[in-house]
């Protein structure tokens, strides 16, 4: 069968397809080789396309942006840090409407930048996965800072329904190493929708300014005559008044709310009284609607009951609630749960969220 006419078919195989059709290989299936009508679009891309098979050239898109037009774009632009610092950069996708891949490459000036590991357990570097299109399948996350240059591209996969809206792509983090202006390229960028086809999108290239750190110089304060000392009566020292001490008063450790993963046959009823929770205090807490409808394997926070927490972290720069919950070994449906993020989990730099084991 024609893999085009399983596109239509079957988001499982759509979302495979669209895997390879993104990083620009062949379809291999049913032991034949080819490519499809899908693929055929995304890598012609139309007007604005350009092929990224390797050896060929790659032309980036330069247009104006039409009121409503998709976007991709740096925030912030220009961005500055010193030498020897950190900054992070976003790339944001704006207005986009059935995204269900994303494949970018961009360049930028080595001998002024490097990119920062955002993951040092894992061999070479990478960078932070964003929120859209949610990161079901990392393609490529491939920083090469010798050669200044950076290839990311990430698939969502079935059932997830396709994106729509805007939201951040990717976090960048770049350290300053000389002083100078570095511009930050696009050399090929692709979008696609669940069938393959490309979505057109306006780029708009970035400029991150790193600037030399010079530290104060020291300021000698004036120096000032002693003034000759007129003898005079002695003053009778007083007793010592004794301070009182001040008793800290006790921090209570942070504690997590116990979870419960609904079953087959689980009811909001049949759980608070499980629980001995009442069916009300079961639904504020979970934000439930007024029929009280469960899904199976969602979870459900059960008030009154607590556990020990395994810590608590501050949120950086950078951070999206995907690599914090890869960081510390859990789940983002845990952290939402827990700290009751709402959907598509943006978090705000300085929050603080609780970690709790699962």
């Amino acid at each position: 069968m024609d893999v085009s006419v399983l596109l239509s078919q079957k988001r499982s195989v759509s979302a495979l397809v669209l895997i390879v059709v993104v990083i620009g290989l062949p379809i291999i299936t049913s032991g034949c080789i080819g490519t499809t009508q899908a693929a055929s679009r995304l890598q012609q891309g139309g007007k604005d396309g350009a092929s990224a098979l390797p050896g060929n050239p790659v032309v980036p898109v330069v247009r104006l942006a039409a009121q409503g037009s998709t976007i991709l774009h740096f925030d912030p632009s220009p961005a500055q840090v010193t030498v020897g610092s950190v900054g992070a950069v976003q790339l944001r996708l704006e207005n986009v409407d059935n995204l269900y891949g994303i494949e970018v490459h961009l360049t930028f000036a080595k001998n002024i930048l490097q990119i920062e590991d955002d993951d040092p357990g894992r061999g070479g570097v990478q960078i932070t996965t964003g929120e859209i299109p949610y990161p079901d399948f990392t393609v490529l996350n491939i920083v090469d800072n010798l050669g200044g240059r950076l290839d990311y591209a990430v698939v969502q996969l079935a059932p997830r329904l396709p994106a729509s809206g805007s939201g951040v792509v990717a976090t960048i983090r770049f350290r300053g190493v000389n002083p100078g202006t570095s511009a930050i390229n696009f050399t090929h960028v692709k979008l696609a929708s669940p069938d393959g086809f490309a979505i057109p999108v306006t780029l708009q290239s970035g400029t991150v300014i790193v600037s030399e750190t010079v530290p104060p110089t020291a300021t000698s304060p004036p120096t000032t005559a002693a003034p000759t000392d007129t003898p005079g009566p002695t003053a009778t020292p007083s007793p010592p008044t004794a301070v009182p001490s001040i008793t800290p008063t006790p921090v209570p450790a942070p504690v997590c709310p116990a979870l419960y993963v609904v079953r087959s046959g689980d009811t909001a009823f049949s759980i608070s009284r499980r629980f001995g929770v009442s069916l009300d205090a079961l639904a504020a807490a979970n934000n439930l609607p007024a029929s009280f409808n469960l899904k199976i394997g969602q979870l459900l926070v059960i008030p009154g009951l607590s556990r020990p927490s395994v810590a608590t972290h501050v949120v950086q720069g950078g951070d999206t609630l995907y690599s914090i919950a890869r960081r510390y070994g859990t789940s983002v449906e845990t952290l939402d749960a827990i700290n009751h993020i709402p959907y598509p989990w943006y978090v705000q730099a300085r929050q603080t969220l609780l970690i709790c084991p699962q």
